[in-house]
C-alpha cells in the first residue's frame, strides 16, 4: 500500500473518531442536547418556554454535584410560591416550593425586586429530591457557603432558585414583600 493509500485511511479513521467521540458526548442521540437557554425539552422533545431565561449555575463542576447528576425532568421545573404581590410577614414562616424535584442540589437566593442583584442566600444548598423550604424571613447567608447571617429588612424582592446541573434553567419568582 502507497504512503497515499495510508494516509488517507488515517484521515478517514480520524473522521470516524471524531464523529463517534461528538456523538457519544451528546448521549449517543441528537434530541438529547441541552436546550437552549430559557427553554427546555417537552415530553414530545420540542422547546418550551420556561419561568427564567438565565443560564444554569456555572458552580455545578464540583464533584458532588457531578455524582447527583441525574437525567433532567421531562416537565419543566416551575415556582410555585411566592406568588405576585405575597405579603410575607418578618419571622413567620413563608413557603417557597417549586413543583418537582430537580435530581441535583441548588441553592435559593433572595434578589432585590428592583435592581434584581443578589442580597442574600436563603439556603445554601437544596437537596435533589426537595421540592420546598419554609423560610421565617428573618435573616439570609452572606455567601453560599458562608456560616455570617444578616437580618432582612423590610422591602421588596424575589426568590430565585439556582441548580447545580442538568442544564436546569434558574427560576426566579415574581415580586413579593415583606413587612414587619
Amino acid at each position: 500500500m502507497t504512503n497515499r493509500g495510508k494516509f488517507a485511511i488515517l484521515i478517514i479513521i480520524a473522521v470516524l473518531v471524531a464523529v463517534l467521540f461528538f456523538t457519544l458526548g451528546r448521549g449517543g442521540n441528537p434530541a438529547s442536547a441541552p436546550a437552549a437557554p430559557g427553554t427546555s425539552l417537552g415530553n414530545d422533545m420540542t422547546p418550551t418556554n420556561t419561568q427564567e431565561l438565565s443560564a444554569p449555575n456555572a458552580t455545578g463542576s464540583d464533584a458532588s454535584s457531578a455524582l447527583q447528576t441525574k437525567a433532567a425532568p421531562a416537565t419543566p421545573i416551575q415556582l410555585i410560591t411566592p406568588v405576585s404581590n405575597d405579603q410575607w410577614k418578618f419571622g413567620q414562616s413563608n413557603p417557597i416550593s417549586w413543583n418537582h424535584e430537580a435530581g441535583v442540589t441548588g441553592e435559593i437566593d433572595l434578589l432585590n425586586a428592583q435592581t434584581h442583584a443578589l442580597v442574600g442566600i436563603v439556603l445554601s444548598e437544596i437537596g435533589p429530591h426537595q421540592t420546598s423550604y419554609s423560610w421565617d424571613t428573618r435573616q439570609i447567608y452572606l455567601a453560599r457557603y458562608n456560616p455570617l447571617k444578616k437580618d432582612v429588612t423590610p422591602g421588596t424582592y424575589m426568590i430565585r432558585i439556582k441548580f447545580d446541573g442538568n442544564n436546569l434553567p434558574t427560576l426566579t419568582s415574581p415580586a413579593f414583600t415583606i413587612s414587619q
